[in-house]
């Protein structure tokens, strides 16, 4: 299925530490559909997550898999569905290129290559809260800096 997968607009936000997140367009340009099970990168491990409206507002969680029917089009953007680097091996920093490897529930992958950024647009700041689960880091309040935006632990 990696042959049928078409990555545009790419691009990583520039982190010093702690988490980031990778965004694009996917398109699946295939007859059957694209099942992507995980990602991995070069500047440490990669979950995928999706963004969903609870009583509460809106709140990230890692999925299992992003599902593109046949001609479907998956947008990987700041404040919905995205691709979250959780405790990065190194800087990325604007300018940078981040490499990242999909995997297919097929076994098949492919890697893309996409620019790193500095993005100031939603004000999210995460960081690992110690246990390997991913939870907002804002000062005291432990919310995130993205308004009505929250981070859960389950999985």
């Amino acid at each position: 299925m990696a042959t049928s997968l078409k990555a545009s607009d790419g691009w990583a936000k520039a982190a010093e530490s702690g988490m980031s997140a990778a965004f694009g367009t996917w398109k699946n340009t295939g007859n059957e559909p694209v099942v992507i099970t995980g990602a991995s990168g070069d500047a440490g491990p990669v979950q995928l997550h999706v963004t969903t409206k609870t009583a509460n507002g809106m709140e990230m969680k890692q999925t299992s898999n992003f599902t593109l029917a046949p001609g479907g089009t998956l947008k990987l953007a700041p404040g919905g569905n995205h691709l979250m680097f959780m405790k990065l091996s190194k800087a990325l920093a604007a300018g940078d290129e981040q490499q990242l490897t999909v995997t297919f529930k097929d076994g098949s992958s492919t890697k893309l290559t996409f620019p790193v950024r500095a993005y100031d647009g939603a004000k999210e700041k995460y960081s690992d809260a110690g246990s390997g689960d991913a939870s907002p880091s804002s000062g005291a309040s432990g919310t995130s800096e993205m308004p009505g935006m929250t981070h859960s632990s389950s999985h």
